[in-house]
């Protein structure tokens, strides 16, 4: 078998196109195998005579370019159901001048004895990552041809879905420890897509955020209380929560927000050294000018020295509007911290204002929703308030979070893909990170109508206005 250059692999969800699948001879003429068959290309460009004559070992065929046009398979020419094996192929035709041109080669066609061949590619490791809903696949050894991992599985509202992904990593999104999985594989100078048996994978080891990033280290707290919060409620509450022990309530939140930004402790990240912690009143005229009513906020001096406030008037609000509710309040503190903390340890982007606010805010929030930080019913509000939205996918927070949380159905990595986006891209927008994620072929609007549908579905049947 003759060894072509290859092409990048086009994937979408549960679909492989090989690379020659849709490639165009450039200048020229080209004879691709497939699935029991042979496919003559010609680029459009390039204006033989409109007769051809094809030998395919002692068989001949004739076909007509205008013929092919009228039928709407354009410069191309199918002949099927031959044998798999290598078939030697001649090609005759007269070119612009009239003068005879004879081009020979040998092409493979495959089928179902080479396909009944394919194994699954050898799986070097797997885990549930129970908290962000993750399961993730590492892949063994490189294999010949071989495409990508084709994965049926159940989505995070429950429904059968299969997703294709080209990568040594595969993760999916899903709340069910278990999956069937299939390789892909796309021989050389062929059109067709062949696939193995497939694997059930089971009760795949789960690990907890600490499991996986309990070793990275973990900043130094100063733990600070204003005189204006000492001795309240907020006060008390908080430190309930915390069980006066800063260090390990905050290495847990640490560890979390890793867990949900980045995909192994290996990765590259943003080193955080000191956390100064502070609990009072927000004051707008000292504090850069945010509202009396802002819950947290986040500063750093760039050297991984981090300051962040949380609002002691916000606790105490939170706990008037849900008397006897601890859990909740438990949940919203927890909640603010996720978030906040997110901004000491995502990268940032260089973008305009807009850009730029949906990347750092949006991100933060979908850490918070990842990590269990908001309710189901708080990512479906999201989502109706996004359709009611001018901004869209601009809103930043909760709008913008649960998109980006929502297009891990197309690849269960998306969100700590993107957040590396901001180093990765120049001149970086929205649009640019998700299409160097998704492909080319992903348009936002298009995304975000489909995300629009599934909420109200989703709203619909929680019985959510």
């Amino acid at each position: 078998m003759k060894n072509t250059k290859r092409f990048g692999i086009l994937f979408l969800a549960g679909v492989f196109a090989c690379p020659f699948a849709s490639a165009v001879p450039v200048g020229g003429i080209d004879v691709l195998g497939g699935r029991n068959r042979l496919v003559v290309r010609i680029d459009p460009s390039f204006e033989p005579s409109s007769q051809f004559e094809l030998k395919v070992d002692r068989k001949k065929y004739v076909f007509d370019i205008n013929e092919t046009q009228k039928r709407n398979t354009g410069n191309e020419f199918t002949i099927d159901n031959l044998k798999e094996k290598d078939h030697k192929v001649t090609l005759s035709f007269k070119d612009n001048n009239g003068k005879p041109v004879k081009y020979t080669r040998e092409v493979t066609v495959y089928g179902d004895n080479y396909e009944k061949t394919l194994p699954v590619r050898d799986l070097k490791s797997a885990i549930y990552n129970k908290e962000i809903n993750e399961l993730t696949l590492n892949w063994g050894n490189p294999v010949s041809d071989y495409a990508g991992a084709v994965i049926s599985y159940t989505n995070m509202r429950g429904r059968k879905a299969v997703l294709s992904l080209p990568y040594d990593r595969t993760t999916i999104a899903t709340r069910v420890n278990a999956l069937e999985v299939r390789s892909a594989y796309c021989p050389d100078a062929c059109v067709d897509t062949f696939y193995s048996v497939a694997k059930v994978l089971k009760d795949v080891p789960v690990a907890t955020p600490k499991d996986i990033w309990g070793g990275v280290y973990v900043p130094t707290v100063v733990y600070e209380v204003m005189d204006t919060a000492k001795n309240t409620e907020g006060e008390t509450i908080y430190r309930k929560l915390i069980k006066d022990d800063p260090t390990s309530f905050f290495a847990n939140v640490v560890y979390r927000v890793l867990n949900a930004l980045y995909e192994t402790p290996q990765d590259s990240f943003p080193k955080v050294y000191t956390m100064r912690n502070i609990l009072g009143p927000v004051i707008p005229a000292k504090e850069y000018n945010f509202p009396a009513s802002t819950p947290a906020y986040m500063g750093s001096d760039g050297s991984g020295n981090c300051t962040m406030k949380i609002n002691v008037t916000h606790i105490e609000k939170f706990m008037k509007d849900h008397p006897g509710e601890y859990q909740k309040l438990e949940d919203e503190i927890i909640g603010i911290f996720l978030h906040e903390f997110t901004h000491s340890y995502q990268f940032r982007c260089r973008a305009n204002n807009r850009e730029e606010g949906a990347f750092t805010e949006g991100m933060a929030d979908a850490v918070r929703f990842m990590t269990g930080g908001f309710t189901e019913e708080d990512r479906v509000r999201a989502g109706l308030a996004g359709e009611k939205s001018d901004l869209k996918w601009f809103s930043r927070y909760r709008i913008t979070g649960c998109f980006l949380m929502w297009l891990r159905n197309f690849d269960g990595d998306f969100v700590h893909k993107f957040n590396r986006t901001g180093v990765d891209l120049k001149n970086w927008s929205f649009s640019k990170a998700v299409k160097s994620i998704l492909g080319e072929q992903y348009e936002v609007q298009d995304l975000w109508d489909q995300y629009i549908r599934e909420v109200k579905e989703e709203a619909l049947e929680m019985g959510i206005n």
